[in-house]
């Protein structure tokens, strides 16, 4: 999983070798990052700030492979809900941390 961090202070007046500063990742009208496409990289350089976060997937708690479409749906919904779990666990302390940073 590889989150979007706060660029720190001491990387804020950044340049280019040629001395254009490296920006941020961009953000749409309503705060949202925005992905960055080649029109992006042919005007500006970026230095993009992330933390990736790696951590094993608790298999124990999915149950074998189902049959039949309504045992593969409830088995599709316990999965996500483990998966759900497991983020939530390994992702929100790290958020708050970012956001505290």
């Amino acid at each position: 999983m590889r989150l979007i961090a706060n660029r720190p202070d001491e990387l804020a007046q950044a340049t280019t070798a040629d001395g254009d500063y490296l920006h941020d990742y961009p953000r749409s009208w309503n705060d949202e990052y925005k992905r960055i496409g080649e029109e992006d990289l042919e005007t500006s350089a970026f230095l993009l700030t992330e933390v990736r976060v790696l951590w094993q997937l608790p298999t124990g708690k999915i149950t074998a492979v189902p049959t039949g479409s309504d045992a593969l749906f409830r088995q599709a919904v316990e999965c996500l809900d483990v998966l759900v779990w497991a983020l939530n666990r390994a992702i929100s302390p790290v958020i708050d941390k970012l956001e505290n940073a």
